[in-house]
């Protein structure tokens, strides 16, 4: 099949397109002003875990069905989720929780040609390990490794308090240490 020049390069481009929406490590949801899935990458179908024949429907209410299903609050994903698409031009940053635990980061910018809206784009990230890593952190700098029991750290910082409250509160104070 012999295709025009011009045709040619808009193939090239297209492919060019998909290998840049298969690279990224986030998931990629595009749609349309009227919420319509328009392009997506694979990664955004194994975040959500997406099966293969609902893909293949490129069935858009059974698409956001499944997604309702997969995260903790449906109701407020689905507030917030109209709060966006309500404002074409909005740039918005949130985090999803899912059901199984995970928690996703959610960017959506506005996706335009032209000077015009013509759609919103999703990104999607898996963050559970690093707020799990921040977790531990936190966890590490209040407490002894290990027993697990409140450090130095947490202890001082609770007599400080407690000295603030008394002295505020005009109330005694007493330390008990023993060793």
């Amino acid at each position: 099949v012999l295709f025009p020049q011009n045709q040619l390069l808009d193939l090239n481009r297209l492919a060019e397109l998909t290998a840049t929406l298969e690279s990224t490590q986030d998931g990629i949801l595009v749609t349309d002003t009227c919420g319509r899935i328009r392009n997506f990458n694979q990664r955004f179908a194994a975040l959500w875990e997406v099966p293969d024949n609902l893909l293949a429907q490129r069935d858009d209410a059974a698409i956001l069905s499944w997604m309702l299903r997969r995260v903790v609050e449906p109701a407020e994903y689905m507030r917030r989720l109209a709060s966006i698409d309500g404002v074409p031009q909005m740039q918005s940053n949130d985090t999803i929780t899912l059901v199984g635990g995970r928690v996703l980061e959610r960017v959506t910018l506005p996706q335009c040609s032209r000077g015009q809206t013509i759609g919103r784009v999703y990104s999607f990230r898996d963050i559970s390990e690093r707020l799990e890593a921040n977790r531990r952190i936190d966890l590490l700098s209040h407490t002894d490794a290990l027993t697990g029991l409140p450090n130095r750290r947490t202890l001082l910082s609770r007599i400080e308090y407690a000295l603030a409250l008394a002295q505020r509160e005009g109330v005694p104070f007493a330390l008990l240490f023993l060793n």
